[in-house]
């Protein structure tokens, strides 16, 4: 990098020194995300200057956390939260700083008043309206989650010293001081067991009840154990039980007390998936994530260009797919990952789910690698034989929620062969893939380095039908790379174009290239190796650190789908950064700091996007699949709400079994009841209380 250049990082680390410099203290969070990266999160906060410099040095993309020890911070949830629509409300929180949180919330930011000790409170002020004090933190400006930051309002900015900051409102001081009594009751049933969604609270605490004590993790480990099995509606595995017990060990016996319980609880949930709260929907995916320069960028202008129905998401797939086919077996990155994808399209019916794939058919036919591409998956077998005659195809395949649904519910073994096929041939890349004996020969054939591309669609209906937590688990959903194209857009007039020269060039030039001279070559090939310059290096870690510490969330709640989507997060950042290396230049390519970029931004919004869809589309029974069904229904749908009459017709179900999952949903607080007053009789509305990101 150019001495002198300004970059993110050296944002992120000018405004941390001048948060410390007005006496508030600071520490980093993991790059793009809110979890600590420090040995003891928000208690490591510091106001020293030297520490961090060292901090962002070894962590240069770091997010910013403050810790908000002496602050009382009012954290509202959505940008149509019914508080920030209450004119007086807002009159009085806006006295403090204020900043606009990536998913549309606020954060009011205040100086606690003399002697005060306000803890962290979830929901108590109203619902979705937070607080952090005493032993929390927030996440400041210009850090960013996903591809949206954090942003101060104009005039409203953390610029005053510590001491000079506004006192919390009365209101707010007063409504805190009747509800801080309950902050650490814990919750029990009727019979003696702490309900699901308490028990990580309430085994920590105890944990640092223990420790206080001077309990060794040993006996915490023990005792929160025998609390698990024997205390928890829902226990946890032995795992997660350990990793409660080794948090609440990190304190010295003194320093065990109420506000450090509160202050690593605080990390817990920022580090873990919230049983209270599944997978947040990320929004709509950022459309400037759907161009990369070069080749691919240039094959959906003329797939848009031509189409009948354009669609920017399925043109973004076919040309990823394309580039991914054409550069199999001949480029690796210095990690020996391959540009072998499995990527689905999700689009409805007449939206020009075809046309990608056609403009695919014309570029490889025009260059004499017809017989690469394949279209069904008949069975695991004869997946087999088709790289076996050419080790390096393309599979683009309509109705693929089919193939989802048969391997999810079908006990015929053909698809479980399909499936097992799909999974080590994804695999085997960069290695020997081993076949079945075939008939007549001496021993069992291989496959030197199968790269298999798939380029899938669905109707997203259908697809979310074919989810299943054994479909989620068993490998192939986390290797598939899973795009929403939303509704239709407008049509136009069919234009018939020849395919550009520069299009047709690039490709003619990656089937000639071999890296490697010699009569083996195809059969034995070696690839180049693109390298990551050192910047991209730097991000790449920072993006290995951001996607174990999601998994480590999932695994902290035994969330047996986090663990395997995540799992799988770092390898496709690495290959789509390879892939948007070789689009940019495909004669001397160099994988830079945008590939990874883009590649991170990219995974973090699609992995949090699947996720999303799979918590909130498999159930364990009939009651709660229509519960997701409706909930789904209402988020769908025109400004997110509808009458009464319409919802019900659109569900299909008697009115009591209707009536009971509307009440399961309104009391979980997932959806509102709206009853306005007619001439006739009262008129219900539904809509749902996820608030938009």
């Amino acid at each position: 990098m150019e001495s002198g250049m300004i970059t993110h990082n050296n944002f992120l680390l000018q405004a941390a020194l001048e948060y410390a410099g007005l006496g508030y203290s600071v520490f980093p969070c993991a790059c793009g995300d809110k979890v600590p990266i420090t040995k003891n999160g928000c208690l490591d906060a510091t106001t020293d200057e030297d520490q961090i410099i060292e901090w962002w040095e070894q962590s240069k993309f770091a997010n910013i956390g403050i810790s908000t020890q002496g602050l009382l911070v009012v954290d509202i949830d959505g940008s149509d939260n019914e508080w920030l629509t209450n004119p007086e409300i807002m009159e009085i929180l806006s006295s403090g700083a204020m900043s606009q949180t990536p998913g549309g919330g606020r954060h009011f930011i205040f100086r606690q008043p003399p002697d005060a000790e306000f803890k962290n409170t979830t929901g108590k002020l109203a619902p979705k309206v937070d607080t952090r004090a005493d032993g929390g933190y927030i996440v400041a400006p210009p850090s960013m989650i996903g591809p949206k930051a954090y942003q101060w309002y104009s005039s409203y900015g953390l610029n005053e010293p510590l001491e000079r900051l506004p006192v919390s409102p009365e209101w707010i001081i007063k409504k805190l001081n009747e509800v801080s009594q309950e902050q650490y009751e814990l919750p029990i049933n009727n019979d003696g067991k702490i309900p699901k969604g308490y028990q990580h609270t309430s085994l920590f605490r105890f944990g640092c009840l223990m420790r206080r004590g001077n309990a060794s993790f040993e006996e915490i480990n023990a005792a929160l154990q025998v609390m698990n099995s024997t205390r928890c509606e829902q226990p946890g595995t032995v795992q997660a039980i350990e990793k409660i017990a080794e948090s609440a060990a990190k304190y010295e016996p003194d320093q065990a007390t109420a506000n450090d319980i509160g202050c690593l609880y605080e990390q817990m949930s920022e580090q873990s998936v919230s049983e209270e709260k599944e997978s947040p929907d990320p929004g709509q995916l950022d459309e400037s994530l759907l161009r990369i320069p070069g080749f691919i960028s240039e094959v959906i202008d003329y797939t848009l260009e031509t189409a009948p129905y354009p669609n920017q998401v399925l043109a973004f797939c076919g040309a990823l797919a394309l580039q991914a086919f054409l550069a199999g077996r001949k480029v690796s990155d210095q990690f020996d990952n391959r540009s072998n994808l499995y990527l689905l399209g999700l689009a409805h019916s007449g939206s020009g789910k075809d046309w990608p794939r056609k403009m695919n058919m014309q570029v490889i036919n025009q260059i004499g690698l017809i017989e690469c591409i394949g279209e069904k998956f008949a069975s695991g077998e004869g997946l087999q034989d088709a790289l076996f005659q050419n080790p390096n195809m393309l599979f683009q395949t309509d109705e693929f929620d089919g193939i989802l649904q048969s391997i999810s519910h079908s006990k015929d073994a053909r698809f479980e062969g399909i499936m097992g096929t799909m999974l080590t041939l994804y695999s085997s890349a960069n290695s020997i893939y081993p076949m079945r004996k075939r008939a007549g020969g001496d021993q069992a054939a291989q496959i030197n380095q199968p790269c298999l591309s798939v380029f899938g669609t669905a109707i997203p209906q259908h697809y979310y039908a074919a989810l299943s937590e054994r479909m989620l688990t068993n490998g192939l959903f986390s290797r598939m790379i899973i795009l929403e194209s939303g509704r239709r857009g407008a049509g136009q007039d069919p234009k018939i174009i020849r395919l550009p020269a520069r299009i047709l060039n690039t490709a003619e030039w990656w089937k000639s290239f071999t890296p490697c001279n010699g009569n083996l070559t195809g059969e034995f090939p070696t690839v180049a190796t693109v390298e990551y310059s050192s910047d991209a290096k730097a991000l790449l870690k920072e993006s290995r650190k951001q996607t174990e510490s999601e998994y480590s969330k999932a695994e902290l709640t035994n969330d047996a789908i986090g663990t395997t989507v995540w799992s799988r997060a770092y390898e496709h950042i690495c290959k789509l950064s390879l892939i948007y290396a070789i689009s940019e230049n495909h004669q001397r390519p160099q994988i830079g700091e945008k590939a990874v970029a883009w590649a991170l931004r990219l995974m973090l919004h699609l992995t949090r996007k699947m996720l999303f869809n799979a918590h909130h589309n498999t159930f364990e029974n009939p009651h709660q699949e229509l519960c997701n069904k409706i909930e789904r229904k209402i988020r769908e749908s025109s400004g997110a709400t509808l009458k009464h009459s319409v919802l019900m017709k659109r569900c299909k179900v008697p009115a009591t079994i209707f009536s009971e999952a509307i009440r399961t949903l309104d009391e979980s607080n997932i959806i509102k009841i709206i009853k306005n007053q007619t001439t006739g009789a009262p008129e219900r509305l539904y809509t749902t209380n996820v608030s938009p990101l």
